[in-house]
Order: C-alpha cells, then structure tokens, then sequence
C-alpha cells in the first residue's frame, strides 16, 4: 500500500474515533428524566400491605394526578429542600401522601402514609403542581 493511503486510512480511522468519542460523551451530557429510574424505599416497601406495591407507586409517580407540594418557609429562604415533595391524592382507590425526592437524574420514594386532613395546607406548604413531572419542572426552573 503507498504511503500516502496509509496516512489518509489513518487519519480517516483517528478521525471516525474522534467523531464517535464525541457522539458519546454529548450522549451522556444529556439531562435524563428522574422519572425512568425510581427507587422504592425500604420504608415505603414496607408499607406495601397496607397501602401501594412498588410498581403500583412506580405508575402513580409516572402517571398520577393529585396536589404535589414542598415544604416552605415564609421567613427564611432556603431552608428546606427544593427537591423534595409531597404528592397527595387518592391512587387505587385509597388516599395517600407519597412522600418523594428526587436527586442525581433519579427520583426515590421516601414513604407512603394515609392523608393527615390539615398537614398540607398553610403558610408551610407551597403546591408546585398536579404532577410529579410538575415538581421535577419546578427544581430545573429554580
């Protein structure tokens, strides 16, 4: 083979590994929804006899709609977490708060608890949505 086919065969070779190198990392660099990954929680697991199964609250994260709130303080900013929320509604015909956080491109279930009639409402709670998809909306507009 001449040598300058060897050359152009190399360059033509180191360039196409350059180009998938690159196609690669912009792959990862893409934001993913924290909605294909959640983890169930122990705690939660747990509570699966009396209220929801983990794919059942897999699906009610996915696809549920109900009041989705944070925590909040009128008088000091910052002080709770941003990305931690409260979706409250009635999923499986059975009234549930399901407590969940979402961090690291994921979303975990902390725990699931019958509705405590007034622990939502007032100056320490702010509804950022109906969704979770709302909430995690919410975090990336901060």
């Amino acid at each position: 083979m001449p040598a300058d086919l060897k050359i152009g065969c190399r360059a033509a070779t180191k360039e196409a590994n350059m180009y998938s190198s690159s196609q690669s990392i912009k792959y990862k660099e893409m934001p993913k929804n924290p909605l294909d990954e959640i983890i169930v929680s122990k705690t939660a697991r747990d509570k699966q006899r009396r209220y929801l199964t983990s794919t059942q609250l897999r699906t009610v994260l996915r696809e549920g709609v109900g009041r989705v709130h944070r925590r909040t303080s009128p008088n000091h900013d910052g002080l709770y977490p941003q990305n931690k929320f409260v979706l409250r509604g009635t999923f499986q015909e059975t009234e549930l708060d399901i407590v969940f956080i979402v961090e690291d491109g994921q979303t975990t279930i902390i725990t699931q608890m019958s509705q405590h009639a007034e622990s939502l409402q007032g100056m320490y709670y702010e509804q950022v949505g109906t969704t979770a998809t709302e909430a995690i909306a919410s975090i990336n507009r901060e």
